[in-house]
């Protein structure tokens, strides 16, 4: 028995977000060998970011197009601070970008909550371009969010407008 288009669309990002959540309610339980090859968000401040001047939307795929099936690539026009990768963070307000694939970002913003790591729908990069393989046919949604060092959304949001393409 198949489920409903519609009741997909609707339950897939549901589950990610709540399985995200979960996850990010019991990281303080687990310790770095429990989890290997997976780090943690950078100890570097409890609190959003202040939001810098800056600007972030999706120029690839574009809003409502069409990408062969496989590797999808998306791109980003970002103008703002100097981006930092993650890993070499050090200070709060050293930016860098988290890509969401078909998962909703909104619980994050909204609740100030780290973005998780170790999710192959969710990369944490300073790069404008990533992609993201293996995307199987039907509808997807980008969106792309500017944290802190933590992970965290800075405040107020710089969150690239959520985009939806097909996969044929």
């Amino acid at each position: 028995m198949s489920m409903p288009r519609d009741l997909r669309r609707i339950l897939i990002p549901l589950i990610s977000v709540l399985v995200a959540a979960m996850v990010m309610a019991c990281a303080p339980l687990r310790s770095a060998s429990a989890a290997p090859g997976i780090a943690s968000p950078a100890p570097t401040g409890s609190g959003a970011a202040q939001r810098p001047d800056a600007t972030l939307s999706i120029v690839q795929p574009p809003a409502g197009g069409t990408v062969p099936a496989g590797t999808v690539t998306v791109v980003v026009d970002y103008t703002g601070p100097a981006l930092v990768a993650a890993a070499a963070a050090t200070e709060l307000n050293q930016y860098h970008l988290h890509y969401f694939h078909d998962v909703d970002p909104t619980v994050f913003v909204q609740l100030s909550m780290p973005i998780p790591l170790g999710s192959p729908n969710i990369v944490h990069t300073a790069a404008l371009q990533v992609n993201f393989d293996n995307v199987a046919p039907g509808t997807h949604q980008i969106a792309v969010v500017l944290t802190g060092s933590n992970h965290i959304s800075v405040n107020p949001p710089v969150v690239a407008q959520q985009t939806s393409f097909t996969v044929i």
